[in-house]
């Protein structure tokens, strides 16, 4: 399997019948390096798929944006991409815009009758009475969620899909919270876990496998893809802890007051415990995973 990042070459569809054969359903995927995108780019022909790295392809790029896509028609178009980290969208709001909302409208609008499957967050709710279910109205308190729910409204033209997910995980190596918990754990350094900040942790592994239906099945309409138990950042810590069987969790109070603390998606995904009891068991058979080149 061809790596996130790299770009295939692909066979140009001369007419509308090349189009809609199978070999011609043609995938790009915006954000194909990241923990999601980077599992997507594993799921599918690598003779269908185009995952340009950011440094060729940047949502926040609108002329390069443009350029690309009016010379190159896709069937499928997914944007697991974006300025993800509620930090640093904070720290840039204007780059958090650029890359969240009118880079994915740039694309919805030069799709040419691309299916364009956009992730959001549950980050797009104001978190005062989570886990929310997709008819629920936005209302979000941060740039972060802003930006999202933004870019959720701008992409809606044509054939389209929203997919809402949260605090995804993985034992991939990388930045999310389930790495970032084991591996300070294994190496013998506490971790601080707010008890105050809740969500539905998704296994990244059931998210591709929920998308890749709604990518072959060609579905539109908002999606809630995330794990069905809601629990705080401490108690998903103290599960991956007593699995280990290594103390060193200490609870915390999130200091950001910009942040949702009842989020979470009311979904049909398995629970997040089932991820982190494989993916710890992973962890335990083969080490931690080597950081990618």
């Amino acid at each position: 399997m061809v790596k996130a990042g790299r770009v295939r070459k692909l066979i140009v569809p001369q007419t509308t019948e090349d189009y809609d054969h199978p070999i011609m359903r043609r995938i790009l995927i915006m954000g194909g390096s990241g923990q999601t995108g980077s599992r997507l780019c594993k799921i599918f022909p690598d003779d269908q798929l185009m995952a340009p790295p950011h440094s060729e392809l940047d949502l926040s790029n609108e002329t390069n944006l443009r350029d690309f896509l009016k010379g190159t028609p896709f069937h499928t178009i997914l944007i697991p991409g974006g300025m993800t980290d509620p930090a640093q969208c904070e720290k840039d709001p204007h780059g958090a815009f650029a890359a969240n909302s009118r880079g994915p409208e740039i694309i919805a609008e030069e799709a040419q009758g691309a299916h364009v499957i956009y992730f959001s967050t549950d980050y797009v709710f104001n978190g005062k009475s989570g886990p929310y279910s997709p008819d629920a109205i936005p209302d979000p308190i941060s740039v972060y969620g802003k930006t999202k729910w933004e870019g959720e409204k701008r992409i809606q033209r044509g054939k389209w899909a929203i997919i809402r997910t949260c605090h995804i995980f993985s034992a991939d190596p990388g930045n999310n919270f389930f790495m970032y918990v084991t591996r300070n754990l294994l190496e013998n350094r506490p971790v601080h876990a707010y008890q105050d900040q809740f969500s539905t942790p998704t296994d990244v592994e059931t998210l591709v496998e929920e998308t890749a239906r709604i990518v072959k099945e060609e579905k539109e309409g908002i999606f809630h893809l995330s794990g069905k138990e809601t629990c705080s950042r401490y108690e998903f810590a103290k599960e991956i802890s007593n699995l280990l069987g290594i103390k060193g969790v200490v609870p915390a109070f999130c200091p950001e007051e910009g942040r949702p603390k009842k989020v979470g998606l009311l979904s049909h995904l398995p629970s997040w415990r089932e991820g982190v009891l494989k993916h710890v068991k992973q962890i335990k058979e083969n080490g931690l995973p080597k950081a990618r080149t």
